[in-house]
This record gives structure tokens, sequence and C-alpha cells, in this order.
């Protein structure tokens, strides 16, 4: 009886594993190669190993689908065919993809990062448009424009590095990233499309390479904090590219000529005795009074130039319109648009009156890109470090209103791009 019982036992297991199994290759259709139907109940999905195509629209409106694991047997995804998967999270792509369709991961909301391999070389109209919380892309070196709508209203989208293969930007290629505050263009971009960065509400600099002709109408309109344009032609170069009379904010940023990087941080030069002078400064944060802890730097003609507090300036500004993060990895990370998190330093320091300082040794970086910052570094008795930025520098990077008045003083407008003083 025990060996019928284990007998049947084992029947039941193998009968259960073989009916998992069928079941799980049911949910494709799958006609020579080519998957053209996914009818499953979603989670994380593994493609069938030996598919080369997924078909258009294969997976479209399945919001069970949470994960999805593509083999290197898989060559093209076709237009359509993750669309509207809005709690697809995650997307492992095999190394043997080379296109991906129009559309194909359009409004997957739930996508926070996507790494596509070296060997694609063509990527689709809106392939990603609507990615809300689409953070981190990396790119491969191998595509020659940014199509269309590629990233359009990926509004959590802060930051992207564009490869050299890149030439061309088209049309509405990154409307609406309202996020993204800097993007650095690779030489070899002759053109940019109509609308391609409008509505970026963050965009405060941009590197534009001397080998780009024309730039579309409406390109940077709405673009309310671009302050500064990097452009490695010569003033006479700039003049001959049509610009679009439409593109205001281009029209009235600063145009820096023969480079592609930021000016060097205006530091004031150090005294000999590198002595930063303890003052403190009442700032009106949206119409309230604020004080703040400071540091004066003298030239050699005793002029004061006053610095803050990073983390203050932080915590004040947290729960505006311009609240950011500070991180630390060696060098100090602002993240804008994120609520920021005490670590109790804040508003205070442990030492009081004049101090010694030394300036950082690396760039601040603002949503992962070097940013060109003046900063000093004031360390406690114990070794601990408080980074210190000018206020100005501080909005003109991030986006907010910097200004003095008689009447006011010193004043924060959290809701207005910074504009420079007369």
């Amino acid at each position: 009886m025990k060996k019928l019982a284990l007998l049947l036992l084992t029947l039941t297991l193998l009968f259960s594993v073989s009916s998992t199994a069928l079941a799980t290759e049911e949910d494709f259709i799958i006609e020579d190669g080519v998957l053209t139907y996914y009818g499953g109940s979603g989670g994380e999905v593994t493609i069938p190993d030996g598919v080369t195509s997924i078909g258009a629209g294969a997976f479209f409106l399945c919001k069970e689908l949470t994960g999805v694991i593509i083999p290197q047997s898989v060559k093209t995804i076709e237009d359509n065919a993750f669309c509207d998967c809005t709690n697809l999270a995650s997307v492992t792509l095999g190394t043997g993809v080379t296109t991906i369709g129009a559309q194909a991961f359009t409004r997957c909301g739930a996508l926070t990062t996507i790494n596509i391999g070296e060997n694609v070389t063509s990527i689709g109209r809106a392939a990603f448009c609507g990615c809300t919380n689409l953070c981190d892309v990396t790119l491969p070196s191998t595509i020659a424009s940014i199509a269309a709508n590629m990233f359009e209203s990926c509004t959590s989208l802060v930051s992207i590095t564009v490869p050299d293969s890149v030439t061309v930007i088209e049309r509405s290629a990154f409307l609406d990233c309202t996020a993204l505050s800097a993007i650095a263009l690779p030489d070899g971009v002759t053109s940019i499309g109509p609308y391609a960065f409008r509505n970026c509400a963050r965009l405060a600099g941009i590197r534009i390479p001397e080998s780009t002709t024309s730039i579309g109408k409406e390109a940077f309109k709405d673009c309310i904090a671009l302050g500064d344009v990097y452009y490695a032609g010569s003033q006479t170069q700039w003049a001959s590219i049509e610009v679009d009379k439409e593109n205001d904010p281009l029209l009235c940023a600063a145009i820096h000529y023969g480079s592609t990087e930021p000016a060097a941080p205006d530091v004031p030069e150090e005294p000999s005795d590198a002595t930063a002078y303890a003052s403190t400064q009442t700032v009106f944060i949206d119409g309230k009074a604020v004080e703040l802890q400071a540091y004066a730097l003298k030239d050699a003609s005793g002029n004061p130039t006053n610095y803050v507090k990073l983390r203050d300036v932080a915590h004040a500004l947290n729960g505006t319109a311009a609240q950011f993060e500070v991180t630390w990895d060696g060098s100090v990370g602002i993240v804008t648009g994120s609520s920021y998190t005490p670590n109790g330093s804040e508003m205070h320091t442990p030492f009081s009156g004049d101090r010694a300082y030394t300036v950082p040794s690396s760039a601040t970086k603002v949503d992962g890109a070097a940013q060109a910052l003046a900063a000093i570094t004031l360390t406690d008795d114990n070794g601990g470090g408080y980074t210190y930025y000018q206020l100005r520098d501080l909005g003109r990077a991030l986006g907010f209103n910097v200004g003095w008045s008689a009447a006011r003083g010193i004043f924060i407008e959290t809701d207005k791009p910074y504009t420079d003083a007369d």
C-alpha cells in the first residue's frame, strides 16, 4: 500500500509539473518565431528562447505584467509591443535586440530604468513616451537619432547622456520632460527639431556643439529656467544658426561662445589666511523671514561675499516648488524636485566665530551632472565637513529666483525662475 501511495503521489507531481509547463507555453501564440500574442496572467514573464521578434501589440494593455525578461534570440521589439503595460516595472533586454519599434513602451508608467544594449541601432517614435517614472536611461552608441516624441512626458527624467553617434534630435523628443535640468549634446549633432525641449521647465543649461546648424520652431519654448547655453562655436557661427523667434528662453539666455563646458566657478580669491568670517543673513523665503548662518569671504580689497550652508537652504526650501535633496558620495550631490531628508545638522553647526576654510576638490553634481558652483568647506573640531554656497549660484543652478530690494532685503521666490541682477 505504501508503494502504491508513493507511486500515485509521484504520478500526481509529474502530472502537475507537466500541466504547469503546458499552461505556460499556452500563454503565448508564436508563429514562425514571432510572438504575436500573450494571454497569460501577468506577473514576471520570461519570453521563450527561440522567439526572434515580439510582434506589434503582443502585450498591449497587459496591466498585470510587472516584469519581462527578453532572451538573446529576440532581434526586434515591434510597434506597440508593450504599450500601456502600466505596471511593467522591469525590463531585461537580451543582447540580440537590434530594433525597438514605435511606441514600444509608451505609457509604461511603472518603468523606472532601462538599459538598452549596444546592438540596438534603431529606436522608434514615442518609444518611451509617457513613462512618467522613468528616471534612468542608458542609450547605446549605435543610434543616429533621438526619434520624435521618444521621451515626451517622461516627467521623472532628470538627466540623460546623449551618445556621440547621435546627429539628429527630432521633433518633440524631450517635450514636457519637466524634471530635466541639464543636457549635453555631443559633437556631431546637426539639428534640433521643433518642440524638442519644449516645457522642460527646469532645464537650466544646455551644451550645443559647433556642428549644429538648425534649431527648430519652439524647440525651447517654456523652458523658463534656461539661463546658460554653452556653444562650442564662435559668435559669428551662432548668429548664422536659424533660430525661430518664438524660442524666447533660448534668445534671452547667456551664450558662452567657444566652449562646451560651464564657465569656471567665480570663487573670490582666498586671502593668505583662508579665513571665512562669521555672519548671519535674514532671507525672506516666499515672504517669510528665515535667519541663515553665513560665512563671508573677503577679496583683496576687503569686499565680502556671503556663503550659506547647503543643508540649511535645503531645509528652508523643503515643501516648496524649489525643494531639493542633498546627497554625498565623495562629492556633494543635489537632486532637484525631491524632498529633503534631514540629518540633524540643519540651521546650526557645532562651531562659531571665524573659521578656516578649504575649497572642495570635486565639483557639485546637480541631478547627476557636474555644475560650476562656487563652494567652500568648513570643518568642525571632529573633522566633519559642512559645504557653503552663494545663494545666487544655487538659484541659478536649481531654478529659483534670488533677489534683493531696499524694502525686502535678500529674498527667495521658489515659484519663479532665476533672473540675473541688473
